[in-house]
């Protein structure tokens, strides 16, 4: 099996519900960390191995249910494809990469609130969390990226051609929404593309920061803020465009509305976070809070609501100026390797 990370080692893991899951080793250090990636719906990228010093940590990485090259045996992405199977997920890698339960989790946006869910239900196993782009799994907090005035004046063209797709009442709650868009994209045909892309340009936009401070950043988003690809190029020829990528829309926003749509949202059921911080606070070590300053998509009061809930005693926070929401963002890459890199030195 070949490995997407350079010099990583791959492996495949059998796990309930006809799943298999795609994991990689990397790194030949003492402290151990899983990485839990975004979406819900994307895969880990070779990229992610950026925040990690082979030298100083092992890290698991693994395409969650559904994504990348992870596997499901009836090709049923969205069976047995909960919070609490990810959970569980975890918990095997973890006993498969390193034989011991004792990690440190690392996750950002929807993997933050993962690395929180597993920490609530794991407390015994985790040592460390760093999470950044803070999803709090609250719905008020996600109905804020369809109905903030903020968001309607920084990304409206994508906003509003998104909820052209959904009822007036779907355009003031995210789980109605993500109920209604879910519903055409499993019905198939070009309406599930059009749903899909409009989704993906929407979330790709709210990842961005307010001022990009490098070029590659300032030049990726003056191409999706594009008119051609918003307004004048159809949507299904944009999904055939990102598919010629090697990019699956289609999969990726599935998984998401799957997950947002859900009853109850997320699949949180009894582990909302505010219910379980007595259990986040008996983790072996603390809750590393990162939050960009400019991160439209989970702005930094996440990070703040997340702080006060934990309490300052198990958990630091730190808003990192000049940052968005994504990992790459130049500061905020940096202020996480800072973070785990002293995290060997415990």
């Amino acid at each position: 099996m070949i490995a997407k990370i350079p010099g990583a080692e791959a492996g495949e893991l059998e796990v309930s519900g006809g799943h298999t899951l795609h994991y990689e080793i990397y790194g030949e250090g003492d402290t151990r960390f899983v990485y839990l990636p975004g979406g819900p719906g994307q895969p880990f990228s070779p990229a992610n191995a950026e925040l990690f010093d082979p030298s100083l940590h092992v890290v698991a990485f693994f395409d969650p249910r559904g994504t990348g090259e992870s596997t499901q045996a009836n090709d049923d992405i969205l069976h047995a494809n909960t919070t609490r199977h990810l959970v569980g997920d975890v918990v095997h890698v973890s006993r498969q990469v390193f034989d011991d339960d004792r990690v440190n989790l690392a996750g950002g946006s929807w993997g933050s609130f993962w690395a929180m869910a597993t920490a609530a239900e794991m407390t015994g196993m985790v040592d460390n969390v760093v999470t950044w782009a803070n999803f709090t799994g609250v719905p008020d907090h996600s109905d804020y990226q369809i109905t903030s005035p903020e968001i309607k004046a920084f990304a409206p063209m994508q906003l509003d051609n998104l909820l052209d797709l959904v009822s007036p009442e779907a355009r003031t709650n995210y789980q109605q929404m993500a109920q209604e868009l879910g519903a055409q994209i499993q019905a198939g045909g070009d309406s599930a593309k059009v749903a899909a892309i409009r989704y993906g340009l929407h979330q790709l936009w709210m990842a961005r920061p307010m001022h990009p401070t490098d070029e590659a950043t300032a030049n990726l988003y003056g191409v999706i803020n594009e008119p051609s690809i918003n307004q004048d190029m159809e949507p299904v020829q944009v999904f055939d465009m990102a598919a010629l990528f090697g990019l699956n829309p289609l999969q990726e926003a599935s998984i998401a509305l799957h997950y947002y749509g859900a009853e109850p949202f997320c699949f949180v059921g009894d582990i909302y976070i505010e219910d379980n911080v007595d259990n986040i606070r008996q983790i072996n070590g603390k809750v590393h809070i990162l939050n960009g300053a400019e991160d439209m998509s989970t702005p930094p009061s996440n990070a703040v609501w997340l702080h006060e809930q934990i309490g300052p005693d198990k958990s630091t926070l730190q808003i990192v100026e000049d940052a968005g929401h994504l990992r790459s963002d130049k500061n905020l890459k940096a202020a996480l390797q800072a973070q785990i890199a002293a995290i060997a030195q415990y």
